[in-house]
């Protein structure tokens, strides 16, 4: 089978594209996606920072690091 070649992007369709595949990408793209997964998460971690001193201070240190990844 014979590929069909594809024209070039004109400046406008890739910036575009680019856009697009941007705001795919982090953690408000993935909430934009999965709005009940994000309100899960949130709640869940909401409920293990608010449960004892320890476990807050796991959770800011592991966002903390998630952050910096970010």
């Amino acid at each position: 089978m014979a590929r069909e070649k594809t024209r070039p992007l004109t400046p406008e369709e890739a910036k575009a594209r680019l856009l697009e595949a941007a705001s795919r990408v982090g953690p408000l793209g993935f909430a934009r996606r999965h709005p009940w997964e994000g309100i899960l998460a949130a709640f869940l971690l909401g409920c293990l920072a608010g449960s004892e001193p320890d476990a807050r201070m796991a959770v800011r240190e592991s966002l903390s690091l998630l952050l910096k990844v970010l």
